[in-house]
């Protein structure tokens, strides 16, 4: 059978083969100056966080150094494994993203231990609101430590720890991302391009 005038005749299956094929480009890691590559960037964050929440945990440190460096090292380790320029608004994302994932590994590292110490926890907090209940002689202010001492008191403390440590945390985290992302941009932006 002919074909028609209006179809184009068909190659052959080994004229198809003998032509070169057509491989979609890979996809490139950068996504754009601004635009975080989150495939890039959670492994990273992830590793700076578990960082961020393991060192929190030991005894001689500074926790809002600790957030500063684990945002700095996330965007650091972004910008080395996207291969793409990074700037300071892209690094503060990266940096909050660690931050974030390390304020939940240390939330539920602290649950646990909570969990498992309660009991000394609980007297070690009881003994340092009596000590300031014995400075202070104000009566108010012994209400409102007497109230702190009830399990209700101490949920709420325990709350509102919780929610400044979380916004001190994306502060600290974002400020390090950003830092390390402006000069990690600095530095590409100093750098000739490839030949």
């Amino acid at each position: 059978m002919a074909p028609r005038e209006d179809q184009a005749p068909r190659p052959s299956d080994a004229e198809e083969s003998a032509e070169p094929t057509e491989q979609p480009a890979a996809r490139p890691a950068t996504v754009g100056r601004n635009r975080v590559n989150w495939r890039v960037a959670l492994p990273s964050a992830s590793l700076a966080g578990f960082l961020l929440a393991v060192a929190t945990m030991g005894p001689l440190t500074s926790p809002v150094l600790l957030m500063f460096v684990a945002g700095a090292l996330a965007a650091f380790l972004y910008g080395r494994r996207s291969h793409a320029p990074i700037s300071a608004r892209l690094g503060a994302r990266v940096g909050i993203a660690g931050g974030l994932f390390g304020f939940v590994m240390l939330a539920i590292l602290m649950g646990v231990q909570l969990l498992f110490a309660r009991g000394s926890m609980l007297a070690l907090l009881r003994s340092a609101i009596e000590d300031q209940l014995a400075r202070n002689p104000n009566p108010e202010a012994r209400e409102i430590i007497e109230k702190l001492m009830t399990p209700e008191g101490f949920g709420t403390m325990l709350l509102i720890g919780m929610a400044v440590f979380l916004l001190l945390v994306v502060i600290c985290s974002g400020a390090g991302g950003a830092v390390a992302g402006w000069l990690m941009g600095r530095r590409q932006r100093k750098q000739p391009p490839p030949v």
